[in-house]
């Protein structure tokens, strides 16, 4: 990773599997994603580093309050985050400067979710590398500001 970024490229790392929490410690988990620009997780996987279990988190609100917390841990980085019914209905994606969007990713309408997750990281890394927060057609969210979210 670090000879990419020292080439200026974006590093992404998706973290599974999804009791790495289980696995590896949170010093562990920011020592090998230092050189990373780009962290997949489902919101409970990272979580699980500062409870030590999964968090069931199933709405935007928990999913924002949570990001806030994993940007302290894993500071200055995209986070591609998924969480809702099977831990992939909804995402909330976070520039490293706090801004962020959400959305439904459509999974809950699926009979075969074969091969999902990956196309929806795809679509996510495509726009963020494109058009960064901007590109997205979801409603903007400062993170750096408070906000009320039901």
């Amino acid at each position: 990773m670090q000879f990419c970024r020292q080439r200026g490229c974006e590093v992404a790392v998706d973290l599974v599997p999804h009791d790495l929490y289980d696995r590896l410690s949170l010093s562990e988990l920011q020592q090998l994603t230092n050189d990373s620009t780009i962290i997949i997780s489902e919101v409970q996987t990272l979580n699980g580093f500062t409870t030590g279990h999964q968090s069931g988190i199933l709405n935007l609100k928990d999913a924002l309050a949570s990001s806030s917390n994993i940007r302290h841990l894993l500071p200055n980085r995209w986070l591609l985050l998924k969480f809702g019914i099977g831990n992939m209905d909804q995402f909330l994606v976070v520039s490293p400067a706090g801004k962020a969007c959400s959305g439904y990713t459509g999974f809950r309408d699926l009979s075969d979710t074969t091969g999902f997750g990956d196309r929806v990281t795809a679509k996510e890394l495509y726009l963020i590398l494109t058009s960064g927060i901007e590109g997205w057609a979801e409603p903007k969210i400062d993170l750096n500001r408070e906000h009320n979210i039901p």
